[in-house]
């Protein structure tokens, strides 16, 4: 079998009884598909940043939030019962 390119009609097709070679690559005369990149690489780079950032932000505010967070609900949570022993005449501040 000898791996010579067939004879072609004009439909593109291989005449009859003409060897095919093995179809390994594409002929250099055809036309390639690409695809437009859609993607602008720095815009997509400082994306990147931007959440990477933003985690960093989060992990140090959850440090920082999170106690005075708490401190604030037990505050709200609290506060009946310092209304209850300032009605009973303890000083507000003593009764924080």
């Amino acid at each position: 079998m000898s791996l010579h390119t067939p004879e072609v009609n004009d439909a593109g097709v291989a005449a009859p009884g003409s060897p095919v070679p093995p179809l390994l690559a594409p002929a250099l005369d055809e036309p390639s598909i690409t695809l437009p990149a859609r993607v602008n690489v720095p815009s997509a780079s400082l994306v990147v940043l931007a959440v990477l950032a933003s985690l960093a932000a989060l992990h140090w505010a959850g440090t920082v939030f999170v106690p005075l967070l708490l401190g604030l609900m037990f505050s709200y949570a609290l506060t009946p019962l310092v209304n209850r022993m300032v009605r009973l005449h303890i000083p507000r501040t003593l009764a924080a």
